[in-house]
């Protein structure tokens, strides 16, 4: 990703998607704080777990490494761990979704890190294709529609958006004087979210459909910010992603000067803040139909913390498990319908590990 817009680019974005809000909100009306059960998601028999996704069967994916220390793109179904598997001649895969019928997300990786998109469905892994260049990746399943990013030629890195509905995988093109985008999340209306470049190296926030091609939306245009992505949205049309927000600071735990993002959410054209817990840095990754967001944040020591956001509440997700302490949760990727969030974190013994948190009043 780039990291600043163009002042182009910005003229464009600010016609196309509107005003900013710089007050913390949410779209969650305030309910009751939950408290969450912990089911940690067994590796394949290496060290570590990752977990990206679930639906609303509670069936989560992502990946895990096996013995030798290689990833596998992984299904944890009651209880149980399935490898995924790759593509012939392949050596590691990961996943990033899952939809209500439990088809899967795949990207497979070749000795040389080629990456091929792919679905898993019944146990057979089908290659998607590509744009007209080598690699393409996928990241998000609704129905039977999947979006993600693909190399549009062979002669450069030029990569774009798309979406497939079992035939040719439908260019999303890029915003005009921009060269690579990607669509990271899709709804059931067939509206998908990512992020496009305005001049080659500067990425914004869009919003793509097939009537109205890429639309830009807002960043915090009145503190300088120029990269912005959209990272998930709920068929209500709810956006969240994270926005950098032009502040610049001294980070003293890498010892180097970096530039602050935050979570936001767009809702009519509107960029809104979610704020932090306490830290410069937080990201907006997941939200289900109630408009409950979760993501990650840094608290004032600098440390990530899993959180959740509703009714104008910043959650720190660990703070609600039933059973105190481990696991120490650094990311929340997903939140389904029934309140399930896949979450990631260090359990009780020191190792990465996903997990499931169930909420249970």
């Amino acid at each position: 990703m780039g990291t600043l817009r163009s002042r182009l680019g910005l003229l464009a974005f600010l016609a196309l998607a509107g005003a900013v809000s710089a007050q913390p909100a949410t779209p969650a009306p305030p309910q009751q704080l939950a408290r969450y059960t912990v089911t940690e998601l067994a590796p394949l028999g290496g060290s570590l777990s990752i977990v990206q996704d679930l639906n609303g069967s509670g069936v989560a994916v992502g990946w895990a490494t096996d013995a030798s220390g290689v990833n596998h793109a992984t299904r944890w179904q009651d209880g149980q761990a399935l490898n995924l598997g790759k593509l012939p001649g392949d050596v590691s895969s990961s996943s990033d979704a899952i939809n209500e019928a439990g088809d899967i997300v795949v990207t497979s990786r070749s000795p040389n890190n080629i990456q091929s998109a792919c679905v898993w469905s019944q146990g057979v892994l089908t290659p998607l294709g590509a744009l007209g260049g080598q690699q393409s990746g996928v990241h998000d399943i609704q129905g039977a529609r999947v979006v993600g990013w693909a190399m549009v030629d062979t002669g450069t890195t030029r990569f774009h958006g798309y979406t497939g509905a079992g035939g040719p995988l439908a260019n999303h093109g890029t915003f005009p004087g921009g060269l690579w985008g990607s669509a990271l999340a899709i709804n059931d209306a067939g509206v998908s979210v990512g992020y496009v470049d305005t001049n080659g190296m500067l990425t914004s926030a869009s919003r793509y459909t097939p009537e109205e091609g890429q639309v830009l939306l807002p960043g915090f245009t009145e503190l300088g910010s120029d990269t912005v992505s959209a990272t998930d949205l709920n068929e209500s049309g709810t956006i969240i992603g994270y926005a950098w927000t032009g502040r610049h600071y001294f980070d003293a735990n890498l010892n180097i000067e970096r530039w602050a993002r935050q979570a936001v959410y767009w809702q009519d054209g509107i960029l809104h803040r979610l704020g932090t817990i306490g830290g410069e840095n937080s990201s907006a990754l997941g939200i289900n139909e109630a408009g409950v967001i979760v993501g990650w944040s840094e608290d004032d020591r600098g440390d990530l913390k899993a959180v959740l956001w509703q009714g104008g509440r910043r959650i720190v997700l660990e703070d609600r498990l039933v059973r105190g302490g481990a696991p120490a949760l650094f990311n929340a990727f997903a939140i389904n319908d029934q309140g399930q969030i896949a979450a990631n974190g260090i359990n009780a013994s020191g190792q990465r590990r996903g997990f499931i948190l169930t909420p249970v009043d």
